[in-house]
């Protein structure tokens, strides 16, 4: 699922909340050699996946950048035509989770 393109909307929304996470929380380490682009971010957010409408499996976001995401779910799929809804926790515990939906076509 990872490498679906975002529209340039959603990837200003994500760069701007990117932002707000320590740079501690990029991926890496001893032994890990990452050639993306864009950084990645650990994250654990509910993610659903949904065919034509109908939700068909769920799981989570395991980190995310404005190229692409790691997701795993219950099931294996191998669809070309999707929608992915991510569950974006809130950043005051006060407000409402947001939902981003991200069309693969």
């Amino acid at each position: 699922m990872g490498g679906g393109s975002i529209a340039p909307s959603f990837s200003e929304d994500i760069d701007d909340m990117l932002a707000s996470f320590s740079s501690n929380k990029t991926l890496g380490g001893v032994g890990f050699n990452d050639q993306r682009k864009a950084a990645r971010y650990r994250v654990r957010w509910h993610a659903d996946i949904l065919i034509d409408g109908q939700r068909v499996d769920s799981g989570f976001i395991k980190d995310i950048s404005t190229q692409g995401a790691s997701i795993y779910l219950n099931t294996s799929l191998h669809i070309e035509k999707c929608t992915l809804r991510i569950h974006i926790p809130p950043l005051v515990s006060s407000s409402r989770s947001d939902i981003m939906e991200v069309d693969r076509k």
